[in-house]
C-alpha cells in the first residue's frame, strides 16, 4: 500500500474540487476547454523542467512512496501532480472569484507585482550557483515582468487566490516532503525550510499557478475585459464564463 502513497496524496487534494465543479450555481466544469489547455501548457513546461532537475539530482523521488511506473525520468504521479493540483488551485481562484466578487487586492496589486517582481530579480542575481533557486526566481520574474507588462486586469484576484492555496500547499507539500515522497538537494536551493518544505517552491508553486491563471484569462477572454454575468444575488462576477 505504500507505493500508492503518493497516488493517495495526489487523489485526496482532488476529490473534493473535482465533485464540487458540478454544483449548479457555479458549474465549474464549464470552464473546463479553456482550463485543461492551459493545464497542458504549463504542465509541458514544469515536467520538461522537472525531468532535467530529476536528471542532474536538484530533487528525487522515493521509490518507497511511489509505484514504479515512469515518464522519462519522472514518476507518473509525478507527472499528474502538474495536471490536479493546478486544476485544485484554479478552483480556488475561480470559488473565490464567485463568492466574493469584488477584487480586494485591485488597489495595491500593481505594488505587488512590483515588490515581487524586484525581488525575484535580487534572489535570481544572487543565487546564479543554486540551480533550483536560480531557475525558478529567473522564470517567475520573466512571467511576472510579461504580465506587468500586458497590465492584464487579473492579479489583485490572483494574488487572493495564492495566498488561500497556500494552506492546502502547506499540508499537501508537508507531507510529500516530511515523508519523504520528494528529497531535494540542498546545496541547489536556498536551505531554508518552511516546516520541511523548501522555500524555493513557494516561488515555484507562484510561478505554476501564475502560468495557468493566466493562460486560462486569456483564452477565455477575461485578461482585458471580463465578461460579467448576472447572479442571483445582483452581483457580478466574470467566473464560470463558457
Amino acid at each position: 500500500m505504500e507505493k500508492y502513497t503518493y497516488w493517495l496524496i495526489l487523489l485526496g487534494s482532488f476529490i473534493f474540487p473535482f465533485l464540487f465543479s458540478f454544483v449548479k450555481k457555479a458549474p465549474f466544469y464549464k470552464i473546463w476547454k479553456y482550463l485543461f489547455p492551459a493545464i497542458l501548457i504549463t504542465a509541458t513546461f514544469f515536467i520538461v523542467w522537472d525531468n532535467y532537475f530529476t536528471i542532474y539530482g536538484v530533487w528525487s523521488f522515493s521509490e518507497k512512496y511511489t509505484t514504479g511506473v515512469k515518464f522519462l525520468s519522472l514518476p507518473i504521479e509525478e507527472v499528474m501532480f502538474f495536471i490536479l493540483i493546478p486544476y485544485c488551485c484554479v478552483f480556488i481562484y475561480e470559488a473565490l472569484n464567485y463568492y466574493f466578487p469584488e477584487d480586494s487586492f485591485k488597489s495595491v496589486e500593481k505594488y505587488i507585482s512590483y515588490a515581487l517582481f524586484f525581488l525575484f530579480v535580487i534572489i535570481a542575481i544572487k543565487n546564479t550557483t543554486r540551480a533550483y533557486t536560480f531557475s525558478t526566481s529567473f522564470f517567475a520574474s520573466i512571467y511576472l515582468g510579461i504580465m506587468i507588462l500586458l497590465r492584464v486586469n487579473f492579479m489583485g484576484r490572483f494574488y487572493r487566490a495564492f495566498l488561500v492555496s497556500k494552506i492546502p500547499f502547506l499540508i499537501v507539500n508537508g507531507i510529500l516532503t516530511a515523508l519523504p515522497v520528494v528529497m531535494y538537494n540542498d546545496q541547489e536551493n536556498l536551505g531554508i525550510r518552511i516546516y520541511t518544505i523548501p522555500a524555493d517552491d513557494t516561488m515555484y508553486s507562484f510561478l505554476m499557478l501564475l502560468m495557468t491563471i493566466s493562460l486560462l484569462e486569456f483564452f477565455r477572454g477575461n485578461a482585458k475585459a471580463p465578461k460579467k454575468i448576472k447572479q442571483d444575488t445582483g452581483n457580478t462576477t466574470p467566473v464560470f464564463t463558457p
